[in-house]
This record gives structure tokens, C-alpha cells and sequence, in this order.
């Protein structure tokens, strides 16, 4: 006898009962419809259950649903509790330290660098590059790497032979048989390259440092603040508003503070 074959909605629940995973449903329509309608009446649809399931799509998208509580809404109250944000922990660390009136650890790191190198580096790229990098992804590649490290320079110094010569030896030596380098073994690196002290709580606790916001205790919280006013007050900050409010680095920031602050209500807050 002939095995049963199940097709369709029948075959795709089997798939999903034996995977354990969530539906996704996708649907295909043509872009071009002979039906206007009822093609404006399935986008409407779509815009529909997209807000109510996550929330606005954009401004306009906001103003028609002001009344119901969105992650837009969760965002600016956090502004008007104090909070900022900057897209990697060790830039909080940095920004920290500049709040608190003393030298950040990369600016002490950067005082340590050889006078002839340090000449030729554009300091604050090198800094978001290299010294307030917390490791380079395992899938970057030599070429990838080459034109980060590129960055590090002063324009006017990048097409000499001694900085490329420097730029091709950082990157073939930081990639090993087309992977990076461990991450330890990246802080030994520049160490070494550089003749250095690179944060010795991130090469030794690398794992530990994932905080990328902080509430300000300058910033008093006022709960009906208005949102212009909010980022009128992060002006006195004098670094980039778009890391400030952790909308940068396609928004990991954000990410990371709502992670976290979900992980710690569902345990209670302990």
C-alpha cells in the first residue's frame, strides 16, 4: 500500500509538532494586483495586526495609536528617568569616567602608544576600533579587517606604505586559518603591538561587562518631561545624541537595556 503523503497546512502543523518551534506564517501576493482593494485591504491588514502585536511602524504610525503604551513610550520614559546609553560596555565605562571627572581607560590607554604612531592615528576611531573594542567577530576576514583598521589613520597617512604595511600585518595576524584570533589573545596582542596595558577587567572577566546603559543621577527624573525637553538636557553630555539615546549600532543598546531589565522582572526583581 501506497504511504500517505500530507501536503499543505496538514504537513506544515506536523512539521511544527515535531520540531516544537512557534508558527510563522508567510503569505505571497503579487506586487502587481488586478484587485486594488482588496490589495489595499490586505495591507491594512498586515499594518493592523503589525501594531497591535509589536507596536508603531513609524511617527505617523505613533500619532494614531498615542494612547496605547508602545516600546516608544517604554523609551522615553526611560529619558526621563535618567537613562542613557552608549552602544558597547566598554564605551559606558569610558563615558563613566569622563562624568565622574577623571581620564577614561582609553584615554590612558592612548597617552601609552609610541609618540611616532600615535601622530599618525585618528584618535577617537582608533579608539572605537581597537581600545574599546571587545573582540573582533569570529567571521571577519582579512579583507574586512584590513579596511576597519584602515579607519584607525589620519586620512592624509592611510595610502602610505608603512601604514599598510601595518594595517596588512594586524590583519593577517589577528585571522587564523580564516577565523579570529581568540579574544584573550586579541588583548595579548595589541598589548604586545602596542607595548601596552589594554583593560585588564575585560581581557580577565571578558564575560562580565555586557551593561551598555546606566541612570544618570544628574538627569532628576520628571515623568512628564516632553521629549524635546529630554534630549535638550543630554546636550551638556558633548558625545554623539544618537549613542546617547541608544539608537546607534542598529540599535543593540536599546536592546541590550530591555533585555535586561525583562530578565530581571521575571526573576523578581532579585
Amino acid at each position: 500500500m501506497r504511504k500517505k503523503l500530507f501536503k499543505g497546512y496538514i504537513l506544515h502543523n506536523k512539521r511544527l509538532v515535531y520540531t516544537g518551534k512557534a508558527a510563522i506564517r508567510s503569505i505571497k501576493y503579487p506586487l502587481v494586483a488586478p484587485n486594488k482593494t482588496a490589495l489595499n485591504n490586505l495591507s491594512e491588514k498586515i499594518i493592523y495586526d503589525y501594531e497591535h502585536l509589536f507596536g508603531p511602524l513609524n511617527v505617523a504610525s505613533y500619532a494614531r495609536n498615542s494612547n496605547r503604551y508602545s516600546l516608544v513610550d517604554f523609551w522615553i520614559d526611560s529619558l526621563r528617568a535618567g537613562v542613557i546609553w552608549q552602544s558597547k560596555s566598554t564605551s559606558l565605562i569610558d563615558l563613566i569616567s569622563k562624568l565622574e571627572g577623571s581620564k577614561s581607560p582609553s584615554e590612558k590607554i592612548f597617552e601609552q602608544i609610541d609618540f611616532e604612531l600615535k601622530n599618525k592615528l585618528d584618535k577617537e576611531q582608533f579608539k572605537d576600533i581597537i581600545l574599546l573594542n571587545t573582540g573582533i567577530r569570529s567571521s571577519s576576514n582579512v579583507r574586512s579587517l584590513r579596511g576597519r583598521f584602515l579607519k584607525c589613520f589620519k586620512e592624509e597617512f592611510r595610502d602610505t606604505e608603512e601604514v599598510i604595511a601595518c594595517v596588512d600585518k594586524w590583519s593577517k595576524d589577528l585571522i587564523v586559518e580564516g577565523k579570529s584570533i581568540l579574544v584573550s589573545k586579541q588583548f595579548l596582542y595589541w598589548e604586545e603591538e602596542f607595548g601596552i596595558k589594554i583593560f585588564p577587567h575585560f581581557k580577565d572577566n571578558h564575560d562580565l561587562p555586557k551593561l551598555t546603559f546606566f541612570v544618570e543621577p544628574s538627569l532628576e527624573f520628571s515623568p512628564h518631561l516632553p521629549l524635546a525637553n529630554c534630549l535638550e538636557r543630554l546636550k551638556k553630555f558633548d558625545i554623539s545624541r544618537e549613542s546617547l539615546l541608544g539608537l546607534d549600532n542598529n540599535f543593540s543598546a536599546f536592546s541590550n537595556y530591555f533585555n535586561e531589565l525583562f530578565n530581571l522582572l521575571s526573576r523578581g526583581g532579585d
